[in-house]
């Protein structure tokens, strides 16, 4: 199997906004500071993330024109989320019912951190294209033989 580095890295990304927010408090900042190159690298990475934004808003507007197109999504989108509640539910009972010395209960506790650190809700609650993108990693990540 094909390592990625998402099997060891966990980022979060800052949405556009709050990054254009936080680059020009960083170059009026530096700029007050005398740090021009600094501000200079600031005020261009604001620039490009007006332009990501600018984007976003503008798929954000399609996809809601398009939502017809989604529908079918809908019904596929609870079905997942009731899978991935179930998996979860069953993971913290199976290591609640087993003895304390039973050797599935770290197993069952790395499972449950692993895949759900923040529990089920955190997963069912994300928009289906980025829910969509983390089921497959996780559907790739249980292929491996630690979780058959």
């Amino acid at each position: 199997m094909a390592g990625t580095l998402s099997n060891y890295f966990s980022f979060y990304q800052l949405p556009a906004g709050r990054r254009i927010f936080l680059l020009d408090a960083i170059a009026r900042l530096a700029r007050a500071d005398g740090k021009t190159e600094l501000a200079d690298h600031a005020e261009e990475a604001a620039e490009a993330d007006r332009e990501v934004l600018q984007k976003e808003t503008k798929w954000r507007a399609q996809r809601n024109i398009n939502d017809g197109a989604r529908a079918g999504a809908a019904r596929i989108d609870a079905l997942v989320d009731q899978s991935i509640s179930t998996i979860s539910v069953t993971a913290e009972r199976w290591k609640r019912v087993m003895d304390p010395g039973d050797p599935n209960v770290p197993i069952a506790e790395e499972f449950l951190e692993k895949f759900y650190p923040e529990g089920a809700g955190a997963i069912t609650s994300m928009r289906y294209e980025e829910q969509l993108a983390l089921v497959q990693q996780m559907l790739r990540q249980w292929q491996e033989p630690k979780w058959r």
